[in-house]
């Protein structure tokens, strides 16, 4: 398994180190250090050039960097926000709000060990070969419009990217899963499983909100934007292509 590592500063030195030092014993990587701002026609090479399976990128206030190599590629895209301002509260939320048909998955801030333990598990051959997507939503809350509108984009989906999908009323340990984060809802961390947190439009509109959704993803796992299930499926689509 190979991977690709950038980050876009020299000053996040102390955040990569810790990053190389766990993924090394879990694939081969490369490193560069290359900032989406600065070094736009690098960047834009190195992306056209990419032979690695996935690529974690990592950055500090705007995080511009996991959002612009997932545009310009086709494999999954790790999002490591790392806390240079505000805990990595700005970071977090700049590498999750992608808009749909650009997937990042992102961690917690600092939170490295959630992208590893993903590609610590897709190295066996069971995870490396599911090609499998089951929708986990608690029934309390399935009959709500936004819920219902999620499940109904999912479905479309992915019978336009041959993916085959299930929607169950709980976690299914035998294929990928996209747990659908209500906002009142406490989680329960699964394994191969992706969040995707979910709000109507009161909840969408308060920008405290925001802050629950961190709280949430401090507690483990790899995320994606408030109700974007697209990216969720369209993320994994690229797992199943490239591992």
């Amino acid at each position: 398994m190979k991977g690709s590592v950038l980050f876009g500063s020299q000053s996040d030195k102390v955040f990569f180190d810790e990053l190389l030092s766990k993924l090394r014993p879990v694939c081969d990587v490369t490193f560069d250090v290359l900032s989406a701002h600065r070094d736009c026609e690098q960047l834009r090479e190195l992306c056209r050039g990419i032979e690695t399976q996935f690529v974690v990128a990592g950055a500090g206030l705007s995080a511009a960097l996991p959002g612009v190599i997932a545009a310009q590629t086709k494999v999954p895209v790790f999002g490591l926000p790392v806390s240079t301002c505000f805990g990595g509260f700005d970071a977090f939320l700049s590498s999750l709000q992608m808009p749909a048909g650009t997937p990042v998955a992102t961690c917690a801030p600092n939170n490295e060990e959630a992208i590893v333990h993903f590609l610590e598990a897709i190295r066996s051959d069971k995870w490396s070969q599911e090609k499998m997507v089951n929708v986990y939503v608690d029934p309390i809350v399935e009959p709500y419009e936004y819920i219902c509108k999620a499940i109904k984009t999912l479905r479309e989906l992915a019978e336009r990217e041959n993916i085959k999908l299930t929607v169950e009323n709980r976690y299914n340990p035998e294929c990928w899963n996209i747990l659908l984060v209500h906002q009142e809802k406490e989680i329960v961390l699964k394994p191969h499983c992706l969040h995707v947190p979910m709000m109507d439009k009161q909840a969408k509109d308060n920008p405290s909100r925001a802050l629950t959704v961190l709280g949430q993803a401090e507690r483990g796992g790899l995320w994606f934007g408030v109700n974007n299930v697209t990216n969720a499926l369209l993320w994994l689509k690229r797992v199943f292509e490239n591992f």
